[in-house]
């Protein structure tokens, strides 16, 4: 079927996109699977690692998924990353492993980020061949270039209509160091809404940035936006579902698992405090989360401002104070309106 008819409110009606508060307060379960190697793009304001990385044994992540699923939770999302899934030099091959289509069939959205500049059929046979799970649907990041949107992207994503089962597309622009960049987000943004029935998503892969000041100054940058985030700041940074109580983000990066914090998006930290300990038992999964919520609510006493706001909680639910005590900053990292 390929793309589905009124995207954006396809998206917004199925029930892994559904983050709300609704009947039932089921917990969903999202693997960030970072293991896909190389990239022939030089997209700016990518931080992303394209050298690849250890993958380690499928069998382990097919057995967290069945732990969770056994155990009254739900995996709802596989996201295949880091980088374009059709320009990665390893992707048939894992798609061609019989344990990792095993584990894409047991969830119920798959996840990709391509630029859509160099299609590959092989890559979406493979997929296709894959079992879906009853309600089914791919979710397709298209990453945009600025200096080209949006001229030739209707072509561009019409390509999605190749896959065999429902996709939904949203568009990602990197939140990168340029001003004109910036200066233009909210024309993106109403484009994608009116031309594209979708919307526009800002990546920050400078959390990707080995150095933190790198992090730091790009942060700075963007929340100063905060005159206009609330009319029209295309992003899910003050969405308090994402990433928060109904919602478990985990990446698997070099053969071991990560709890991973939402800030602006998911936040991979490989450390010891953040890694899944005993990756058989269902606490040490679940813990993480719970564990560092003490730790956060003390960290907001060395704080600028979060004692005392509005959406502290919401922070702490998401791991944002969590990401702040790693890398000791006491300053707001939001562009909340003052």
């Amino acid at each position: 079927m390929g793309i589905v008819t009124d995207n954006k409110g396809a998206a917004q009606a199925d029930a892994d996109f559904d983050l709300s508060f609704n009947d039932g307060h089921e917990i969903k379960i999202i693997f960030n699977c970072e293991v896909l190697s190389g990239c022939e793009f030089k997209c700016v304001g990518c931080f992303v690692n394209k050298m690849g990385s250890n993958v380690g044994s499928f069998d382990r992540l097919n057995n967290a998924i069945d732990l969770f699923n056994n155990s009254g939770y739900r995996v709802s999302t596989i996201n295949i990353g880091p980088t374009d899934i059709f320009g990665s030099n390893n992707v048939l091959d894992l798609l061609k492993d019989p344990q990792f289509r095993d584990a894409l069939s047991k969830v119920t959205t798959i996840q990709f980020v391509t630029t859509l500049e160099n299609i590959n059929m092989e890559v979406i046979d493979e997929l296709n061949s894959i079992p879906k799970a009853d309600g089914f649907m791919y979710d397709a990041n298209v990453a945009i270039n600025p200096k080209k949107f949006p001229h030739g992207y209707k072509d561009m994503i019409e390509n999605l209509n190749l896959f065999d089962d429902d996709l939904n597309y949203y568009l990602v622009m990197n939140m990168d160091n340029n001003d004109e960049t910036i200066s233009r987000v909210v024309e993106f943004s109403d484009i994608a809404d009116d031309e594209f029935d979708t919307i526009l998503t800002l990546n920050p892969s400078f959390l990707r940035a080995p150095k933190f000041k790198v992090q730091k100054h790009l942060i700075d940058k963007w929340k100063r936006l905060g005159d206009w985030v609330d009319d029209a700041f295309p992003s899910t940074i003050i969405d308090q579902a994402q990433g928060g109580s109904l919602e478990l983000n985990y990446t698997y990066c070099n053969g071991n698992f990560f709890w991973t914090p939402f800030v602006y998006d998911i936040v991979k930290i490989g450390t010891e405090k953040f890694k899944v300990q005993d990756e058989y038992d269902i606490e040490s999964w679940i813990s993480a989360k719970g564990d560092n919520f003490m730790s956060q609510l003390a960290y907001t006493e060395n704080t600028d401002s979060c004692v005392g706001c509005a959406h502290m909680m919401k922070c702490i639910d998401k791991g944002v104070q969590s990401y702040m005590e790693h890398h000791s900053i006491t300053e707001c990292l939001f562009p909340y309106p003052t």
